[in-house]
């Protein structure tokens, strides 16, 4: 796939319908709600609830997202009565948790439910939700259908009873209709967005009649659908509040005039944050082990001595961004610092193991004293800059207790290609740090105080999606400088709002020229038996790739055996194996033709990557067709060496081959910018495969093909030099520089939300380290740097939905492995485990990651 339909080049927003632009935001403290009584039944056998939703957090409480019932409970929760509902259900005893479960009871009845076993966790973006029921189905799997981001989910369950044919469900009686609130136990609430709901009467519709693929993103578009007696959509384009009526926020726009009334919702809850432009706010995924509290759409932080809050997502590493926070304190007479401002995305990856400082109890004393962190308290109380090598008492310092100096809105203004932040308290310039490193990411920070006494500091926070500061001022409704947002103050010239509209547009991605599955796929397949027996098997094409591949590796997942990769510079039919020291071998029969959507199979005697009915998995990279350059070192003045290279220069990979001399040596790698994460491999004997990652250095070198932490420093792995835009430096380490020997090396540079080469420290929890992409991974590998580990290998092929826990081993024949291992979100992915090898107590892992899609353009997951 390539090119989009309507060219590379167009506008965020017009890569949209302009359908979902706008939302409700429900609070779980403040109690928000809808609802409506319809005034004549329709069908309660066929219905269908679509709904975009994006989760403001997950906790011990279930969320219902709308119930039906012939009364309003009592709120104790016991009280029986006859209903049926849709929520986010949590569980804490079994691998999954936080599903999705439709549930229905008759009173002195029967229980029934449908469990969508998939954990939704992604407070960062929006996922698409249907909910298609059709009771009179014959086939019990039909009568409820979901669907999430335009998929038909098929891993569903039964906790109770399956809901039998031709079952009256409670949905469309002449009772209450609740949205964002349980009706029979009123301590039970919604908490987040959501956006563009339809509800259609009488038929079961799938999710193509309301949103549709663009790319490999799925988007709302206009429903193509007859609503029915009791049908309805909301948008949310109306502020009013109160009693139902089409100016009201649950004004219905179907043209069916079902109109809902609002319970406790406020004009300042519809939203600019939407499936269309999706807002930064703050996230529990960073720093998990610091205990938080958040409202209003994780809008608002309350004071919890020291802890640390960041935003969602990283400013991007270029360009000039605004963000406003509204302090305040809770009785209006005691003051306690709130220290916010900017840390840098190396803190942010190593810092999340909050237990380094007393127990995790002030891990935000133990932040603001580390350089790489820029902060101010409150109106300049106090300091620090990026290099923490100026932090002191500010100007205006006049004392805790001095309202002045602890109550106002903090304007901060970043210009990342400067590298400096200004301060702004109440719209004046108090600070200007310009100390800060240009051009690298840097997350939004903040941590608030609560030292003892009846008060309590907490801050609201507005990246541009709500200038009321959730009803605290007077919303002023300032926009920055492409149009987008709603700030209280007028914004800086040139600087812009952290949304999705206006992150970069990537150079991989769904508005650009190619996707990322244009550079990168994963395919499963299964061998297939040949008709001599036991033991033999067919040769077979695999497809199904967007791309003509370059760099295939194959792995059993059903049974143990070794890692095969095969590549176009070599050629078809020899392979390396990462799992083994063994020397490239020659079999006509293994992989025997690259062809342009996938690859040939022979009848494989090896019984590596064709054996029997064996299931596979291929990780597939394209480089440059097949197509090499020679670089000819003394004519070019490109390295000291010759090499042989064939390199994808929008995806950041080449595949390169050269021979050694033993002595310090330089070669050309193609790509035009510098490597993160290079893999070498001698050909023509038997030998060790060794790396450079960045983040370990050019002093060091990791084996893949063992389970050893990197070595010690030593000169001889890279000549103590990085990669460079044109060369990679190679000392006199045998393993991939001895006199005289071939070998192949796979070469892999950073490109904005496509790939990603980094490490992040562990904290030892099944809550872990949050790390940030960019980008909705498809792939992660991972190996602790420092201890020795594997090399952990998961993808979402094999694992489409939360948790994935579907792994391989880089170095190890054996089988596919499943134990929880992490979440895939749409920026990043977080360790959900306490495995010392993915997440131990202060250990650094590397990973390398590549994309389904940006950021930008990404469904949660």
């Amino acid at each position: 796939m390539s090119l989009i339909a309507n060219g590379a080049g167009e506008s965020a927003k017009s890569f949209y319908n302009g359908v979902a632009t706008t939302s409700l935001r429900f609070d779980y403290d403040s109690s928000h709600y809808l609802y409506r009584t319809p005034g004549t039944a329709g069908s309660r056998r066929k219905w269908t609830f679509s709904f975009w939703v994006k989760r403001a957090d997950f906790n011990s409480n279930n969320q219902v997202v709308i119930n039906a019932a012939t009364s309003e409970g009592d709120g104790s929760g016991s009280d029986g009565n006859t209903l049926s509902l849709l929520y986010f259900k949590y569980v804490t005893n079994v691998g999954w948790y936080d599903f999705l479960n439709f549930y229905t009871n008759t009173n002195g009845g029967s229980d029934y439910s449908e469990e969508l076993k998939r954990s939704f966790r992604d407070t960062t973006n929006w996922y698409h939700i249907v909910v298609a029921v059709d009771t009179t189905q014959s086939t019990a799997g039909n009568r409820l259908k979901y669907y999430v981001n335009g998929e038909l989910q098929t891993s569903v369950s039964q906790y109770y009873a399956q809901i039998p044919q031709n079952y009256d469900t409670y949905f469309n009686m002449a009772h209450q209709h609740w949205i964002g609130r349980s009706l029979n136990n009123n301590s039970i609430y919604f908490n987040g967005y959501m956006a563009e709901i339809n509800f259609v009467d009488g038929t079961q519709y799938a999710a193509s009649d309301f949103g549709e693929f663009k790319n490999g993103v799925w988007i709302a578009k206009n429903p193509s659908v007859t609503y029915g007696t009791n049908g309805y959509r909301l948008q949310f384009k109306q502020t009013g509040t109160g009693t139902a009526s089409s100016s009201t926020i649950g004004a219905d726009t179907s043209g069916n005039n079902n109109h809902w009334t609002s319970g406790n919702l406020s004009a300042h809850d519809v939203m600019l944050d939407s499936p269309e432009n999706n807002f930064a706010t703050l996230t529990r995924l960073s720093f998990p082990l610091a205990a938080k509290s958040m409202s209003e759409g994780k809008l608002r932080a309350n004071g919890t001595d020291h802890q640390m809050y960041t935003a969602d997502r990283a400013f991007p590493a270029s360009g000039k961004w605004y963000w406003e926070v509204n302090n305040l304190t809770s009785d209006g007479s005691n003051y306690y610092a709130q220290y916010m401002g900017v840390l840098s995305s190396d803190i942010f990856h190593a810092e999340q193991d909050v237990s380094t400082y007393d127990g995790g109890n002030y891990v935000g004393t133990y932040i603001r004293a580390l350089a790489g962190v820029s902060w101010i308290a409150g109106n300049d109380n106090y300091y620090s800059n990026f290099t923490a090598t100026s932090t002191s008492n500010g100007a205006n310092h006049g004392g805790w207790g001095n309202e002045a100096n602890s109550t106002g809105i903090l304007s901060l203004a970043l210009d990342v290609d400067a590298g400096t932040l200004k301060y702004y308290w109440n719209n004046s310039l108090v600070r200007t740090d310009s100390t800060l490193t240009a051009n690298i990411e840097y997350f939004a920070h903040a941590n608030l105080t609560a030292s003892g006494g009846n008060f309590w500091n907490y801050a609201y926070w507005n990246f541009g999606q709500d200038s009321s500061f959730a009803g605290t001022k007077t919303a002023q409704g300032n926009t920055d400088a492409n149009g987008n947002g709603d700030f209280y103050y007028s914004v800086p010239s040139g600087h812009l709002a952290l949304c999705s509209a206006n992150l970069p547009e990537p150079t991989i991605g769904s508005n650009s020229d190619t996707i990322a599955t244009d550079h990168f796929e994963t395919i499963l397949y299964s061998a297939s038996s040949g008709s001599a027996g036991a033991g033999s098997s067919t040769a077979q094409d695999i497809g199904g790739l967007d791309f003509k591949p370059d760099w295939v590796w194959i792995k059993g997942r059903s049974y143990a055996d070794h890692h095969a990769l095969f590549d176009s510079s070599r050629g078809v039919g020899k392979y390396l194996l990462s799992s083994a020291t063994n020397a490239e071998a020659t079999q006509a029969d293994t992989l025997d033709e690259f062809r342009s959507d996938g690859f040939g199979l022979g009848a494989d005697s090896t019984a590596l990557v064709n054996y029997q009915n064996n299931t596979y998995v291929s990780w597939n990279w394209k480089a440059n067709g097949g197509t090499t350059t020679t670089n000819d070192a003394s004519s070019t003045s490109v390295g000291t060496v010759d090499s042989v290279f064939q390199a994808n220069t929008t995806a950041g990979f080449s595949i390169i081959t050269y021979t050694g001399t033993n002595a310090n040596m330089s070669i050309a790698h193609g790509l035009g910018k510098v490597p993160k994460w290079i893999l070498f491999k001698k050909r023509n004997a038997a030998q060790h495969w060794v790396s450079y990652h960045a983040s370990v250095g050019n002093d060091r070198e990791m084996n893949l093909s063992t389970t050893d932490a990197q070595t010690n420093t030593n000169s001889v792995y890279f000549n103590n030099t990085s990669p460079s835009t044109s060369v990679i430096t190679i000392g006199t380490d045998v393993y991939k520089n001895a006199n005289g020997d071939t070998y192949v090396a796979y070469a892999f540079a950073e490109v904005e939300g496509f790939s990603k080469f980094g490490s992040y420290i562990g904290n030892g929890n099944a809550d872990g380290t949050f790390v940030y992409t960019g980008f909705r991974p498809a792939f992660i590998l991972t190996k602790l740097s420092t201890h020795v580990s594997s090399w952990s290998i998961v993808d979402t092929t094999r694992d489409p939905f939360n948790i994935v826990n579907q792994y391989l081993l880089a170095e190890s024949t054996g089988a596919e492995g499943d134990f929880d291992t992490l979440d895939i979100l749409s920026n990043g992915f977080k360790a959900r485990t306490t495995n010392a090898e993915r997440n131990g107590v202060g250990r650094t892992v590397i990973y390398m990651a590549f994309a389904e899609a940006p950021f930008k353009y990404a469904n949660a997951r």
